[in-house]
């Protein structure tokens, strides 16, 4: 088999591989059936594919006659009594990969907003600010022995704080640094596989730009203030690497994965 089909059936393979399992923002295509749009359509989640959380499915039902100060708008109004109904072109907050849940609406109440992409990517908090732990509590365990999220007595666990930063370094210890579109524009993830198929370069160097790179891509998470104290031992084409990930309130998280 010639070296071009080779490489044409490896690039292939590299742009099928599906997205990270992760956090995604879709938007609602449709509501009976429900389908909601991930990565500008290249996803369409649906049917059996898709799953609504309690909060959504409220979002779904027909509101009640409205009583806020005797108001009988039958639910068109701004009240906070009950949520306005899920609409068709409504941005959806989702998680999964394959399959995913719909867990509640941008700027619902559910999960906190800070936690996921505006429009323009990742909200922007004031360097100032040193409450940081409290921007990303609630976020959901995610198993990557398993690849799936953790269930406990049937409802998803929760992480916060130091946990919740070291699993959201572990996501991007495991994503390659421009494959998938849910992160275009944002220096997230890294190009260690490439980096240390590079065999005529000193070790050093590909410690220092992936060290580099790693740096870059914390800087993404408002909760970390620096990563630093890298050490790196390679197996095969394996790289080992540990860090310390400080936070914004002081602590300090040590981070272990492999890279390759």
């Amino acid at each position: 088999m010639s070296f071009d089909i080779v490489m044409a059936k490896y690039l292939d393979e590299q742009r099928r591989r599906p997205p990270p399992a992760g956090f995604y923002i879709g938007t609602v295509v449709s509501l009976s059936p429900l389908c909601i749009s991930i990565l500008d359509g290249e996803i369409m989640a649906q049917g059996a594919f898709l799953t609504v959380s309690e909060t959504v499915q409220r979002l779904l039902t027909p509101p009640p006659d409205c009583c806020f100060n005797g108001c009988s708008c039958g639910g068109n109004c701004t009240h906070e009594c009950f949520p306005q109904p899920l609409k068709v072109g409504d941005r959806v907050i989702l998680v999964g990969q394959n399959r995913f849940v719909a867990v509640d609406r941008v700027g619902g109440w559910y999960i906190m907003p800070q936690m996921f992409p505006d429009d323009s990517g990742f909200v922007i908090i004031p360097p100032d600010d040193v409450t940081q732990s409290a921007q990303i509590a609630n976020t959901l365990a995610f198993d990557y022995t398993t690849n799936r999220f953790v269930i406990a007595d049937g409802s998803p666990v929760l992480r916060s704080e130091a946990a919740a930063v070291r699993q959201w370094v572990e996501l991007m210890l495991r994503t390659y640094l421009g494959r998938f579109r849910v992160y275009t524009g944002y220096q997230f993830g890294h190009t260690g596989e490439d980096l240390i198929g590079m065999r005529q370069v000193p070790s050093g160097f590909v410690h220092s730009e992936l060290a580099r790179e790693i740096r870059e891509a914390c800087g993404l998470c408002p909760a970390i203030e620096k990563a630093s104290d890298f050490t790196f031992s390679r197996e095969n084409r394996t790289l080992h690497v540990k860090f310390l990930v400080t936070l914004k309130t002081g602590e300090q998280v040590e981070v272990t994965g492999n890279v390759g």
